[in-house]
């Protein structure tokens, strides 16, 4: 009883917070709703991925050894591209963080730092002679072809 209940107030606090639902265990199985925003880096990539390997572009995933790890690079080539989720990277910012109704003193500090250090990452790549490409996750997930086309061509032009 006090595990069900603290697990039904863990998941209003969630809700109330992210306005999403999160996978939580309730009483005769398992409620399983995940939002698209926690499932958001493993589709960016894998849906961006068989596009370039499709093209013969060589490339690395997750480079630790490249500042602001990069989702993709091209060490040789010196690009570097980010697959950013909406959430976690502020897309429409100025409008989407008067949606926290709760914790707001958590949440947008937590984002805009995360806007500010996908800016440094930039600027420090950039200075170092990296082209950085950067996509939203629904620009991937809607214009698959057209962000691979825009890494191809950065990749022949370098």
């Amino acid at each position: 009883v006090v595990l069900y209940n603290a697990v039904f107030h863990l998941e209003d606090r969630l809700e109330a917070v992210l306005g999403e639902c999160l996978r939580v265990l309730r009483p005769g199985g398992l409620f399983c709703a995940i939002s698209t925003w926690s499932l958001d880096r493993p589709v960016l990539t894998d849906v961006l991925l068989p596009l370039i390997e499709a093209r013969g572009m060589r490339y690395r995933k997750n480079v630790n050894r490249v500042y602001g790890k990069p989702d993709i690079a091209f060490i040789g080539k010196k690009i570097a591209v980010f697959c950013d989720s909406e959430f976690w990277h502020g897309y429409n910012w100025e409008e989407r963080k008067k949606d926290f109704k709760s914790h707001q003193e958590f949440w947008v500090p937590k984002i805009e730092r995360n806007m500010a250090r996908d800016r440094e990452v930039t600027e420090r790549l950039e200075s170092e002679g990296w082209i950085v490409l950067r996509f939203w996750g629904n620009e991937i997930k809607k214009e698959t072809e057209k962000c691979a086309n825009i890494i191809e061509k950065a990749v022949q032009t370098k």
